[in-house]
């Protein structure tokens, strides 16, 4: 007498089943939080290599850039510095002193460098011929820049720069000139000229400001880069590892 057939055990959740909700998830979220790492450890990166790479005089420089203007003046769009900042983001500790370097590209021309309140600049330069700098592309590592100007009609100013009373720092001169500048609240604006108010500016031009806090916010950001970036892997690791599958017990 033949035995009866043992009917096969039901197949056992495959691995298609074995992908959970919660494993799902875990590797949504683990690459979500991944990503945010990365941006993290790039913005730390980024920082030591200013830190390390563009500072002179312990100032955090730009490349020195041509800006030219067939007109009277240069003049930067505004500058703000609201009320609503709390003083410690701009303060020495963070911030420090700005810093913009200078000079005529023909060396025998003088050069004339202020900043002033945003409201005295557009009165001064109301009605004279001039550039507004609306714009300053930089390549991806911030080390070529690209200036962008909107030409505005006019005149020649009714005073020459270097005898006007209304700007808070100024520098003026042949040769290499550099003008230094403690922030403060308020809406400014930079302004290049020649000392003698006369046409057609042309100067190479860097920007910089002290960074007291630089080295250590990145070193921070670094830091808390790595750690979530720990946290993002392990959500990954235990999202994608198979789950063990018990032994079947022995007949």
């Amino acid at each position: 007498m033949s035995e009866p057939q043992q009917t096969p055990p039901p197949a056992t959740a495959s691995a298609q089943s074995s992908w959970t909700g919660r494993r799902i998830a875990a590797i949504v979220v683990g690459t979500l939080v991944a990503l945010i790492a990365l941006g993290l450890l790039a913005c730390g990166a980024w920082g030591l290599w200013l830190y390390t790479t563009q500072r002179s005089d312990g100032y955090v420089m730009t490349s020195s850039e041509r800006f030219s203007t067939g007109g009277y003046a240069l003049a930067t769009r505004t500058l703000e510095i609201s009320s609503d900042v709390p003083s410690f983001l701009y303060g020495r500790d963070w911030l420090g002193d700005v810093r913009i370097r200078g000079a005529s590209v023909n060396p025998t021309r003088p050069l004339f460098i202020g900043i002033a309140r945003k409201d005295e600049v557009d009165r001064y330069l109301a009605g004279v011929a001039h550039s507004d700098v609306t714009d300053v592309n930089a390549n991806p590592f911030g080390t070529t820049y690209r200036p962008s100007y909107r030409p505005q009609p006019g005149g020649k100013p009714a005073i020459p720069p270097d005898r006007a009373t209304f700007w808070v720092a100024r520098v003026a001169g042949q040769g290499k000139q550099s003008l230094t500048w403690s922030v403060k609240h308020g809406r400014w604006a930079v302004v290049v000229m020649r000392p003698d108010g006369s046409r057609a500016v042309t100067a190479d031009l860097a920007a910089g400001a002290k960074l007291p806090a630089l080295l250590w916010a990145s070193i921070v950001v670094l830091v808390l880069g790595l750690l979530i970036g720990g946290g993002a892997g392990a959500l990954i690791y235990f999202g994608a590892r198979e789950p063990r599958v018990p032994k079947a017990p022995a007949a």
